[in-house]
């Protein structure tokens, strides 16, 4: 029995998500230049590593906030790897544009084995003082240490601190969950069991961070159950010309529900006020209400996942697109093994909570 309690207590301790004081996690955000689009200080690296090991999903928040940046930080992941093992403290990584870069503080000793893994690749790496850091540029490497931002609320452990958007991010972290705040944190809403519902009035701007410019998008509003109804609603939107030929529509809108079928199949599309696209009629009525002044929402992961499959059987179809049907492929598996994902982001703050 005793043998079994030290078992169960090794793998607790070897398991559990990092942790580190907000303090801690603040001081290494000082590496990060004050230009950078953001930066997100990461607690007890190696612990970080077992962690996303097992919950790989938990990357989306760095993806969703680095957003182009995101496949230069993964082409930094060896070297990141290295410096991680070897950090005295937590690992820093920060972005500016389609750039990325990663810091940490080492010892002495371990500075040259460090500057020789970084050698080997093609990203440029540089120590000073009691760091180390590799970068896509050199302009992004950290010269001297920037001012701390405004001291940190937090007086409990959190599991990553991050600066995205002119906020700081809390991260904490437990066996079932990974929750994300900032500033005055609304609640999240209230998750229905069979059904997914988002509206993101400035999803242009999220699409932009995300890397994807010059769409113009405004207000969507989406919904989806578990009878694999869906509706998608863009208030903004306006289908003319080529969109309208290859979705298979009129020449002439019209307000009411009309089958369409083309290059995304039979679907029903309205157009009394925008654009809505549904599997059905009813699906309509899936759709959040329209008065939402704040990013809010509640998606399960396995409608995630069904809907970002159909995505990427529709960018297989689509000359130009075989990469993104990979990445949504991709990103289906990753978001079948989340629960759900609740969010609320509003002027005064933010929270977003990830369930398993």
């Amino acid at each position: 029995m005793v043998l079994l309690a030290l078992a169960a207590a090794a793998a607790w301790w070897w398991t559990r998500p990092p942790r580190a004081s907000a303090a801690e996690l603040q001081q290494a955000l000082r590496l990060a230049p004050a230009q950078a689009d953001g930066a997100v200080a990461v607690a007890e690296p190696s612990r970080a590593g077992r962690f996303l090991a097992r919950r790989p999903q938990a990357i989306l928040l760095l993806a969703a906030a680095a957003g182009p940046a995101t496949e230069a930080l993964a082409s930094l992941r060896p070297t990141a790897l290295a410096l991680g093992a070897a950090a005295r403290g937590p690992l820093v990584l920060w972005w500016q544009g389609g750039e990325g870069a990663v810091a940490a503080r080492l010892e002495p000793a371990a500075r040259g084995a460090f500057l020789e893994v970084a050698a080997r690749g093609s990203a440029v790496a540089t120590c000073g003082g009691d760091w180390c850091a590799v970068a896509t540029v050199a302009e992004l490497l950290p010269r001297d240490e920037e001012p701390a931002d405004a001291a940190v609320a937090s007086s409990g452990a959190l599991a990553a601190l991050g600066r995205v958007g002119g906020r700081l991010w809390e991260v904490r972290a437990r066996e079932r969950w990974v929750e994300a705040s900032a500033g005055t944190a609304p609640p999240c809403p209230t998750p229905r069991p069979d059904r997914s519902a988002v509206a993101l009035p400035e999803a242009g701007a999220l699409l932009a961070q995300l890397g994807v410019r010059g769409v113009p998008v405004g207000p969507v509003r989406l919904a989806a159950d578990d009878g694999n109804e869906w509706a998608v609603a863009f208030p903004r939107l306006r289908l003319e010309g080529l969109a309208r030929r290859l979705l298979g529509g009129p020449p002439a809108g019209t307000p009411e529900p009309s089958l369409w079928r083309g290059l995304a199949g039979a679907i029903w599309v309205s157009e009394r006020d925008g654009t809505a696209l549904a599997s059905s009629p009813a699906a309509l009525a899936l759709l959040p209400d329209t008065g939402a002044d704040a990013s809010q929402g509640v998606i399960h992961g396995r409608h995630a996942a069904w809907l970002l499959s159909r995505a990427a059987s529709l960018a297989g179809r689509i000359p130009g697109l075989p990469l993104r049907q990979r990445d949504l492929t991709r990103a289906a598996a990753l978001a079948q093994e989340i629960d759900a994902v609740s969010f609320r982001v509003e002027a005064g703050g933010g929270r977003i909570v990830l369930t398993w």
